[in-house]
């Protein structure tokens, strides 16, 4: 038996936390739509820089804000 602590034993692959993370928005009744989803797997595997996904967000909702 290897000797893995807990925190590596618990590691999710970042498409397994992407699926743990639109399971737990819909527990709350969020819709997570595939855009956004594709947007979460990207920063997830470090395909996108955390911070401009969060200020695309952010401008997306003022414009619908502002609609």
């Amino acid at each position: 038996m290897k000797n893995e602590s807990t925190l590596e034993q618990a590691a999710l692959s970042p498409e397994q936390a992407v699926r743990h993370a639109v399971g737990s928005a819909a527990l709350e009744g969020l819709t997570i739509t595939p855009e956004f989803e594709a947007t979460l797997l990207a920063v997830a595997t470090g395909e996108r820089d955390v911070d401009d996904a969060v200020a695309e967000i952010k401008a997306e909702f003022a414009a619908c804000e502002s609609s």
